[in-house]
This record gives structure tokens, sequence and C-alpha cells, in this order.
């Protein structure tokens, strides 16, 4: 603890955080740094996970378009989303099947802890580096100046006294895949524009300063942090996935929770019925209500089966032109997560 205490007394003197540090509100104050530690030092899983950062009034930034996703693959979890590329993305990294975690607004720690996946049930026998926290990733950049603090209360000798503790930055999504070499973790740093990943963060009223040094060395930073873990960093601006991809998948995301009124056996042979459609003149709309008659079905429940087919990829189509019920169904030209695989690659 005294290499800790030594390196906050040296960013003490100054110590306003780097451009491009998310947190713009609530404050950095001990009772902000007590609710962070409260939700996130110990880690959560699924549906127990708790973020950083709510998606509220009274959380979320000022500026921020937020959001919140309720996703059947994390327990029906609420997944705060704080801009609408963070919400695209959001959505993208549910549609990929290796997916089995994603935790958004995670702090990054000051100081050093086990890799996230170290004792998890998926990663036995895998082996994985610790993260030795962005005081340590700082003091190597040379920024360790620019770290975040607040002022904490303690007791030493028996006085109340106000010291500095490091106060943690704050990411985007972090993805927790597995493919047929274990379990890995992904880090999406994400921003709405390329360009904006060298410069200052947005701020109300006052317009954004390219070529920041600030900005590129927070993002270093990120990156660094994570790679002492062997997990990359993917820098993703929201405006490159795919527009028509990114309103299809959004549409789909709505209807995978939907309940339907459909018996279990049915199912296979409606399924088969839908890969059928597909290349075909027939209009999606059409099809279900033809489906509907045949087998005494609400229309409404193929209408939204058919769409959680698509969600989980059971019937495959192209994605990259908008899906409409009104229109056939366009057989799949290219597979999303072939076209943007390098985003969630564990290399």
């Amino acid at each position: 603890m005294g290499h800790v205490i030594q390196k906050v007394k040296r960013i003490a003197a100054r110590a306003a955080p780097l451009t491009g540090n998310k947190m713009a509100h609530p404050k950095k104050n001990e009772a902000r740094l007590r609710e962070l530690r409260r939700r996130q030092w110990d880690d959560k899983w699924g549906k127990d996970y708790l973020p950083a950062i709510f998606a509220n009034p009274k959380e979320a930034p000022s500026i921020s378009e937020f959001t919140i996703l309720t996703s059947e693959k994390l327990g029906s979890r609420g997944v705060h989303t704080l801009s609408k590329s963070e919400t695209w993305l959001a959505i993208f990294a549910l549609f990929n099947p290796s997916l089995w975690d994603l935790q958004e607004e995670r702090i990054l720690y000051p100081t050093a802890r086990a890799h996230f996946l170290h004792g998890h049930p998926r990663a036995r026998g895998q082996k994985f580096p610790p993260l030795k926290g962005t005081l340590d990733v700082a003091e190597r950049m040379g920024t360790l100046d620019q770290h975040p603090v607040c002022k904490i209360r303690v007791e030493i000798d028996g006085c109340a006294r106000l010291i500095d503790a490091p106060f943690p930055y704050i990411g985007d999504l972090l993805l927790f895949l597995e493919d047929r070499n274990g379990a890995y973790v992904v880090n999406w740093n994400i921003k709405d524009k390329v360009n904006n990943f060298s410069s200052s963060r947005p701020r109300k009223g006052k317009p954004q300063t390219p070529n920041n040094l600030g900005a590129k060395n927070r993002n270093a930073l990120e990156s660094l942090y994570y790679k002492d873990g062997e997990i990359p960093t993917r820098e993703i601006a929201g405006a490159q996935l795919d527009f028509e991809l990114r309103c299809n998948l959004k549409d789909l995301f709505g209807a995978h929770l939907h309940q339907i009124n459909i018996p279990s056996e049915l199912r296979p042979d409606i399924v088969n019925s839908f890969l059928s459609a597909v290349g075909t003149r027939l209009p999606a709309d059409k099809m279900c209500k033809e489906l509907a008659m045949m087998h005494r079905l609400d229309t409404e429940d193929l209408v939204h089966f058919l769409n959680q087919c698509i969600w989980h990829r059971k019937v495959r189509i192209d994605l990259f032109n908008r899906f409409l019920m009104d229109r056939p169904l366009r057989p799949e030209i290219e597979d999303p997560l072939e076209v943007y695989s390098h985003w969630f690659s564990r290399i």
C-alpha cells in the first residue's frame, strides 16, 4: 500500500483528470468513490453486474443520449449505454453467439488486481496475467501527475484528515467471449467518429479540440492497462458500423424478448418454412399470414418469431439491406460477424 500512497502524493499537486475521461457527472468525491467500490470492486456477472454509471439523468453526462437495453442473454439485466454509438455497438456485441457476458461502464482499477477471468468457471485450466492498474500505467507513460484523484477522510493517529485517493477512469464496453481456445476478454473503446479518438471530449457549449494530447494519452492509458492482462483494446467509432445493419439489429433486438404463443412442437416446421422463403419473392408479412392460417396461430406471434429466428441466427438473411416485413427475405451475402470479426478477435 505504501507505493500507492507515494504515487498519490506525487499527483496531489495536479489532480485534474486527462481530457477524455468520461466521468463528467456526478463529481469525483469520496461518496462517489465509495459507490463505485460498492458496485464494482468485487466482480459480478450476468444479471448481478452493476455499471459504474447508470443511464439516468442523475449519473449520465449531461450531453449523453443514454439508453437501457434489456438483454435475455444477460438474464434480462438492463445494459446501460451513454451514447447512440454505445447502444448500437452493445446490440451488435449481444448479437454475437460467442459473447457470454457484457459489462458496460467498467472502471479501470487504479491499483493491481487479478485478471477478470482468474478463477472463473468458464476459464477453468486457463492462466491469465494480472492487471497492474492505471497508476502503474500512468507512471510508465510519464503522466502520473494527470491521474484523477479525490479527497477522502481518514483517521491518522486519532485525528481525522483529508488525503488524496486515486479515482478510477471508466471505460465503455468489456466483452467476455469464448472460442475453441477458451474464454477471453476484449475491450471496446467507443466514440461516435474516428477523429474523436484524438479530440478532447465534448462539453456542453464548448467545441471539441482536435489533435488533443490529453485525449491521445487517455486512450493510450486504457489500451496499456488492458494490454497488461493480455486483453486487446479495439477503438471503434459508431459510424464504422454499417447504417442498415445497425438499424436492422436494433429492430431485431427490440423483438427478441417478446413472448410468443407458438407450441414448441410446431416451431421446427415453422423455422423450415422461414428458411424455404429466403430468396423467394414472397413478402415476409404474407408468409407470416399464410403460416398463421395454416397452423391457426396469431400473425403477430409469427412476425415476432421470425424476428427472433433472425436475431438468433437460425434464419440468415441480408442484414446489410433494410429488412422490412412487406418485402421478401433476401439471402445473406456477407455475415456481419465475419465482416467485423477483428472487433471480436482475441489477438
